[in-house]
């Protein structure tokens, strides 16, 4: 399936979708408005457009912990260092919850 790719800083404005969309968390805001906006975010804007799949991709850079709240609260992208020592490990945990990993240089090339 191919997907719009669109990274968002903030959810205010309400965006529009117009089709299935990879919702990306801007790599800086995600450090100040936290994993918890984004989810929330994320399921106002699956609730606001059901016909279309949409899926919420979270940039980690190297902060683990924040990986695995993301892949603990379902997100199934995650964009991660794929210099840091814990890549090898975490693509094991990914593949535990049914998530794609993603090096993060792929995000910011």
């Amino acid at each position: 399936m191919t997907y719009n790719k669109f990274i968002i800083t903030n959810f205010s404005p309400a965006l529009t979708i117009s089709a299935d969309t990879l919702v990306i968390a801007c790599p800086t805001m995600i450090h100040n408005y936290g994993l918890p906006y984004y989810l929330e975010g994320f399921n106002q804007l699956v609730s606001r457009y059901p016909s279309f799949n949409l899926k919420l991709a979270i940039p980690c850079q190297d902060n683990i912990g924040l990986a695995l709240k993301a892949l603990e609260a379902g997100v199934k992208v995650i964009y991660f260092d794929a210099h840091s020592p814990a890549w090898l490990q975490l693509i094991a945990t990914a593949t535990t919850y049914g998530a794609e990993l993603i090096n993060q240089e792929d995000l910011d090339g």
